[in-house]
């Protein structure tokens, strides 16, 4: 599972998807030791609670900024187009 995402002010938006597969966005908050994301499924929009971890050694950036680790999960250098539209797309379900 792939997470793309975008936060700010401590605030996440962004999908958890499998390559060449559907996506689920989610929106949330980042804490000092977790991820903490409603996910809404994109089959029958039902929403559920679902938190991630921060790897031990991570910190959310001073100025509320994405988390350098999440556990299970590496930090990839450039997002793909798939990535980038993937992520518009579920900055726009969730502002809905």
């Amino acid at each position: 599972t792939d997470i793309v995402m975008t936060v700010r002010d401590g605030q996440a938006t962004g999908a958890f998807y499998r390559p060449s597969s559907s996506f689920d966005c989610f929106h949330g908050q980042v804490t000092n030791t977790a991820l903490n994301a409603t996910i809404i499924n994109s089959y029958d929009q039902t929403a559920y609670d679902y938190a991630v971890a921060l790897a031990p050694s991570t910190v959310a950036s001073q100025a509320g900024g994405a988390p350098s680790g999440l556990e299970g999960f590496y930090a990839l250098d450039t997002l793909s187009d798939l990535d980038h539209e993937i992520l518009a797309t579920c900055q726009a379900v969730v502002a809905q």
